[in-house]
């Protein structure tokens, strides 16, 4: 139990919390790009190995969440009793090898299993940073702090979009891996040597109780107890399922749809996409920190709004067919996409109490990329392969196995028709799948009306 003043100080000084927010922030970045640059490469691994978009579905999407779901929840219960520092340095240190084995992978089950690899590592991040800045930053400022830290999801779509840019035309996928997986080994090295454990509950107030790890029977026991937490984590969940759907495929989409270039794909639209996230991540943040006195119910309402206006603009950027209004429909759907990150975390760590904090941000993580990322791109390539094969019935002697090149020459035609077939696939399931977006709103407009009780009510519950 902690001082009052302690409490409103935050942990170490204003500069050192700064630093390690940053050095979290920059963790979180290349967690992304690790993670990202399969989808933004998907058009010459599915080339390279002959695949269906639900076989890239369930390399881009399955591969990677089945272990990083698995292991949220034992890795959140380890950092409520080990150093949390000593976890995240050495889940950076894997997930770079992993990511550099990647660009080694000579068949679609090898590199389906070094994504597995990169999951094992990458689940050893959120979790344990979120419990850790909980207690660097005092309550007023937590959102703000995990808005900015979540921030990494938009720079590191950036910098992977940025790299591939500028390098597509000199650097193949395989070599790409290995250099953004050598990229990785600094920056681990850099927690595990600079980064100092905080005391646990050290920015909650003294009212908080004891900071002792509860046991996994009673967190679950406080967290069924807790409706907010489940409705926010439906929200997330069917925000993800769109996000990381939509994302493994927009380059794709663009090359399909449009016949740019993967590197012009990845440089004049996807890096733009991602800034003008992160702007919007900041914004919602800022705005949180700036208007809603320590009641996340705002962020919570500001969230259902923004993903109304993003669903919006990305059915209208789907299916526009004159090139120049893709980019600025894009840009303002993005811009709202991410606002509810730093408000689906704040409320999370809010309504319940310090000591299953971790464990509660596991569990939402759990469900989120289990469902969201682990089936969302699969959903989007299954149906655009049904999609596709439904537009090839009208041409006789086509269908999907021939289209994709199965060692048959294509007549100009077939293969005009081929490309016309893909692109119509994949417009028509990323549309279809924007609209679980709306969904999502409903959940979070829904949890900022039980927001307010449940985070009054947060108190730890007795360890069994």
């Amino acid at each position: 139990m902690n001082s009052g003043s302690a409490a409103k100080q935050g942990f170490g000084s204003s500069s050192y919390r700064g630093y390690v927010l940053g050095a979290l922030l920059l963790a979180y970045i290349l967690n992304f790009v690790d993670r990202i640059m399969i989808g933004i490469l998907a058009e010459p691994i599915i080339d390279h190995f002959g695949l269906t978009d639900a076989q890239f579905g369930l390399l881009s999407g399955v591969a990677f969440a089945v272990f990083y779901s698995a292991l949220g929840i034992p890795i959140a219960r380890l950092s409520e009793r080990v150093n949390r520092v000593y976890i995240i340095g050495t889940a950076i240190l894997l997930w770079s090898l992993m990511t550099m084995l990647c660009g080694l992978a000579s068949s679609f089950w090898m590199l389906f299993a070094f994504r597995l690899g990169v999951g094992i590592g990458e689940a050893g991040l959120t979790p344990p940073a979120n419990s850790l800045i909980s207690d660097y930053f005092v309550p007023s400022a937590r959102t703000r702090a995990l808005a900015i830290y979540t921030m990494g999801i938009t720079l590191g779509s950036f910098l992977a979009s940025l790299f591939v840019g500028l390098t597509g035309a000199k650097v193949d996928w395989q070599q790409t891996f290995i250099i953004v997986g050598l990229a990785g080994i600094p920056v681990g090295l850099l927690i595990l040597f600079t980064v100092k454990e905080a005391p646990r509950g050290h920015t909650d107030p003294v009212h908080a109780g004891a900071t002792q790890a509860a046991s996994l029977k009673s967190t679950l026991e406080e967290l069924v107890r807790k409706p907010t937490f489940w409705i926010v984590t439906l929200g997330g969940t069917a925000t993800a399922f769109v996000g990381y759907g939509m994302s493994n495929f927009s380059i794709s989409f663009l090359v399909r749809n449009f016949d740019i270039s993967v590197p012009n794909a990845a440089l004049y639209y996807m890096a733009p996409l991602a800034l003008s996230g992160a702007a919007g991540t900041w914004l919602c943040g800022y705005l949180v920190g700036k208007f809603a006195n320590g009641r996340n119910d705002f962020g919570l309402r500001l969230t259902a709004a923004s993903l109304v206006i993003a669903a919006i603009g990305y059915i209208a950027a789907f299916n526009s067919t004159n090139k120049a209004m893709i980019l600025p429909l894009l840009l303002l759907a993005n811009f709202f996409h991410y606002w509810h990150m730093g408000p689906m975390y704040g409320s999370v760590g809010a309504v319940v109490s310090t000591r299953v904090r971790a464990t509660a941000i596991a569990v939402l993580l759990f469900v989120i990329n289990l469902i969201g990322y682990g089936l969302g791109p699969l959903f989007v390539g299954w149906l655009s392969d049904r999609f596709t094969a439904s537009k090839l019935v009208s041409t006789p002697g086509l269908d999907l196995a021939r289209c994709l090149g199965s060692g048959e020459n294509l007549s100009v035609p077939h293969a005009a028709a081929c490309d016309a077939a893909s692109a119509y696939g994949l417009r028509t399931s990323i549309t279809l799948t924007l609209f679980v977006f709306f969904l999502a709103a409903l959940m979070f407009a829904l949890a900022s009306l039980r927001f307010n009780k449940d985070a009054h009510d947060a108190a730890p519950s007795l360890d069994s």
